[in-house]
């Protein structure tokens, strides 16, 4: 598989990073001449391999953006990225979580570039994972425990997004993986961004229980819900998208043609029932929400 342009590259990458080891995969996408933007969140892991990782990133002179909170999850990432080059931004973007292969089209971040970036031109916005979810909103296969936050807490959201009534129905691509032109981002001005990053930084008050709920213990992350959990099934809504992307079978075509992608869980929940799985060919799959 032929590797992006080194010459002029079309897409920089954006990894949102607490404590994941591992300097592989960046160190292939710069080997092919693709930028890579890590978004270090902080406090976090202070093990010596997390911060061997962090020392290899710096050798391989990516761009570090360290963060002075680690509240919000990766959405904080993705919209500090934004707020940062809004007015400098390439011709399209790949947000990831940093090892986040597992989740991807394909084995590689490089291998799922290759395959999206000639459709991403025409198509304006990719969701990148293989796992896709679907049903009733509010939050097709959520905890019914966290069924009310999420109505309260996404009217909100949805509102801000510029839509009065959230969709009767939904399907999106989970774990906040995905690529947008330029174009796309641009439709909403810096201060949209810059109000949502406040709100995932935790210096403004949330939509929901806060801007994510990690640091809240067991009991009650059964019942809470963090802002960035909302967005994360919001995004494509957020860059132009309908609210309900086409289905894996019609979609993996679209995004990679003439290619062959991995097969994830297709995950289903329609008025309030069980969450139920239409199939994988992954053996790790399980059923939860679409942040885990």
């Amino acid at each position: 598989m032929a590797p992006p342009s080194t010459q002029s590259p079309t897409i920089e990458v954006v990894l949102a990073r607490c404590g994941e080891r591992g300097s592989e995969g960046v160190r292939e996408l710069k080997a092919h001449g693709v930028p890579v933007h890590v978004y270090q969140k902080r406090p976090c892991s202070s093990s010596p391999s997390s911060a061997r990782t962090l020392s290899q990133l710096l050798a391989l002179k990516t761009h570090v953006r360290m963060m002075e909170h680690n509240a919000g999850d990766e959405c904080a990432a993705y919209l500090q990225y934004i707020n940062d080059e809004y007015d400098r931004l390439p011709p399209a973007v790949a947000f990831l979580q940093y090892n986040s292969e597992r989740q991807l089209i394909f084995p590689s971040m490089l291998q799922t570039l290759n395959s999206s970036v000639p459709s991403l031109d025409s198509m304006g916005y990719l969701a990148l994972s293989k796992h896709s979810f679907e049903g009733s909103w509010p939050a097709p296969c959520e905890d019914t425990a966290k069924q009310a936050t999420f109505d309260r807490c996404s009217r909100q959201a949805w509102r801000h997004l510029g839509i009065e009534s959230p969709p009767a129905t939904f399907r999106f691509y989970a774990n906040g993986l995905f690529a947008v032109t330029r174009a796309r981002i641009l439709q909403r001005p810096r201060a949209f961004y810059a109000d949502m990053l406040e709100r995932l930084s935790g210096r403004k008050p949330a939509w929901c229980d806060g801007p994510d709920t990690r640091s809240m213990n067991h009991s009650q992350q059964a019942l809470r819900v963090g802002d960035c959990h909302v967005l994360e099934k919001a995004w494509h809504v957020l860059f132009g998208e309908n609210g309900t992307l086409p289905p894996p079978t019609v979609y993996n075509p679209m995004r990679a043609p003439s290619h062959a992608v991995r097969v994830g869980g297709r995950f289903y929940s329609y008025r309030m029932r069980p969450c139920k799985m239409i199939s994988s060919n992954d053996s790790t799959t399980i059923i939860r929400g679409a942040s885990d």
